[in-house]
């Protein structure tokens, strides 16, 4: 369990695990307020002091998987999770490392050539299912993710996921500004 390397505050710990009956389980931390997903569903796009509280929270969660040479390869709103009333005042963890591997790439499970991820937050490297992916395809993650949180919506969009995956190859990150032009040109 790639979990059990990473221990930190933003990080979803584990509590337990086990066999039973030939099933393994897993026991996570409660995270009572769900996903960043239904945080932002019914809100649309975020203050940018509250999109930056949440993507440095993000940011130090994912130097921790790092740290401890570990790639998430699927950082997206439904893998950040929160629980609002946790002492000194929230907690914002990234969850569901069932993607992660080293990033040395001894424990790959997934055959060069194979895109592993979600479309919309997927680097251009790792949609083309390069071998030697590292930290920066996270890094893009979260810079999607940011933008998520200041727009309202992914930058790339589309029916399905060739469509996405090629704007992501091949089109220029469309402008947040003409998005949410609340944003302020250092972001």
């Amino acid at each position: 369990l790639v979990m059990k390397e990473v221990r930190h505050q933003n990080v979803v710990g584990i509590v337990d695990s086990g066999e039973s009956d030939g099933w393994l389980w897993l026991a996570l931390e409660l995270m009572p307020d769900g996903d960043l997903e239904r945080y932002l569903r019914p809100r649309g796009q975020l203050f940018e002091r509250d999109a930056l509280s949440f993507a440095v929270k993000i940011a130090c969660g994912l130097a921790a998987v790092h740290a401890a040479g570990l790639l998430h390869r699927d950082i997206k709103p439904q893998n950040i999770f929160l629980h609002h009333k946790a002492p000194g005042g929230g907690q914002v963890k990234v969850g569901d490392l069932g993607m992660a591997r080293h990033s040395s790439g001894d424990d790959r499970m997934t055959m060069t050539g194979t895109a592993c991820g979600t479309p919309a937050y997927m680097a251009p490297e790792q949609i083309r299912g390069l071998a030697d992916l590292d930290a920066r395809v996270d890094v893009y993650a979260l810079g999607v993710l940011l933008y998520t949180l200041l727009a309202g919506k992914e930058p790339f969009v589309g029916d399905t996921v060739y469509t996405i995956t090629h704007a992501v190859l091949n089109d220029p990150v469309p402008d947040l500004r003409r998005v949410n032009p609340n944003v302020s040109a250092v972001v």
